[in-house]
């Protein structure tokens, strides 16, 4: 009781303007934000009744990964008051370059705002477990390397080599631990900044080095994320990666992203963000928030606030509580909803406006249903999960 008292009173008066200020000295030294920062927002953060602080592992020159780890107290696989199951998990890791600051300034503003004392981020910690790793390259920050840790290794290409490095290896079993478990991860992110573009992106894998499920799977993701943040992240088109799945060896697999589509492909959105990498970068706040709120959304179907029914600008394809409207526009249009591996489940014609019951439609996993047929373009939409 006394810890949530003193967590809440430090954020209600104090704890977002140290925070500021702090990131104003850190910065100036032209590298920013050092180990030393960390566990100083480490020790502030654990004060909260809603994180628990645990290390993955030991580095090379034997520093700890730190992990922080957000939800309440709810049990995180059985249903309770607002929520009718357990909870879903999404992680991310930072800094795994450590002249990347702006990433590891984006993972502290996620985590903020999921410590905030709003009605969006009590119902954020309700439906999510977070884990979030700031800094995941804490040799290399030390040692003022750009791109590498303590043995001058790139840990970002290090996942399909035979020996991995011990923070590569750590976050490797860690995820395929939580892989294993109940409350499995539904997104991951990949925190860096580019130097070269001067702007905020996601890479986008295109559907030859994925699937085309997986392809609009993504293009839902990163548009829920930018719609929280209009105009300060790139469309899905900026940057994309992946073409093809033919090179030998598999390229892919160099990277977490291509861990995560070898063990679980449509069922985990794995992917890398870029914030901009310059002196006049700012907005992080914005940007973790964004992140959190659209990851959220991703994974639900629906608002964080889950008060009203979730609607696409424009689109004839309605997403409610109750289950989904279609909009008929033309004669000879169809629905049909598929799986992620585009099997198809169930389809039907449309005669004029239809109302699918969530009853109607089979299946309670990731779900694409699809409007077909007609004049109109064909239209998709990811349905949300039922617990």
């Amino acid at each position: 009781m006394l810890k949530s008292l003193r967590f809440l009173l430090l954020m209600l008066f104090g704890l977002g303007a140290v925070h500021a200020r702090q990131a104003e000295i850190d910065s100036a030294n032209g590298w920013g934000y050092p180990y030393d920062s960390l566990l100083r927002d480490l020790s502030q953060w654990r004060q909260s009744p809603w994180v628990r602080v645990d290390s993955i592992g030991a580095t090379v020159q034997n520093r700890a990964v730190w992990m922080v780890s957000i939800t309440d107290s709810t049990d995180s696989v059985k249903a309770t008051e607002g929520r009718s199951g357990g909870k879903f998990r999404i992680v991310a890791h930072a800094r795994t370059h450590p002249s990347e600051v702006q990433a590891q300034r984006v993972a502290n503003e996620m985590i903020l705002f999921l410590l905030d004392t709003g009605n969006a981020s009590q119902s954020l910690r309700r439906d999510f477990v977070w884990n979030i790793i700031p800094m995941y390259n804490p040799d290399g920050v030390e040692s003022r390397f750009s791109r590498l840790n303590g043995n001058k290794v790139n840990l970002e290409t290090d996942w399909s080599t035979k020996v991995m490095q011990p923070e590569s290896s750590a976050l490797k079993s860690w995820f395929t631990y939580l892989y294993a478990g109940k409350c499995q991860p539904r997104v991951a992110l990949n925190l860096h900044s580019d130097q070269v573009n001067g702007s905020r992106f996601f890479f986008y894998h295109l559907p030859g080095g994925t699937s085309s499920i997986y392809a609009t799977l993504e293009q839902d993701y990163i548009n829920r994320v930018r719609s929280h943040f209009p105009g300060g992240i790139k469309p899905y088109s900026q940057i994309s990666s992946w073409p093809d799945s033919t090179s030998v060896p598999d390229n892919r697999l160099m990277y977490p992203e291509g861990f995560w589509w070898k063990t679980a492909r449509e069922d985990v959105m794995a992917l890398t963000y870029e914030d901009d990498n310059s002196y006049t970068a700012s907005d992080f706040d914005k940007t973790g928030r964004a992140i959190v709120l659209g990851s959220a959304e991703y994974v639900l179907g629906r608002g964080v606030t889950i008060q009203q029914a979730a609607r696409t600008r424009g689109s004839r394809i309605v997403v409610g509580q109750w289950g989904v409207e279609i909009r008929s526009r033309t004669a000879g249009e169809r629905w049909e909803l598929r799986d992620l591996q585009g099997r198809n489940l169930v389809s039907g014609a449309l005669m004029g406006d239809t109302r699918l019951d969530w009853s109607a439609l089979p299946g309670k996993g990731p779900r694409i249903l699809a409007l077909l047929g007609g004049v109109e373009p064909p239209e998709s939409v990811m349905l949300p999960l039922l617990r």
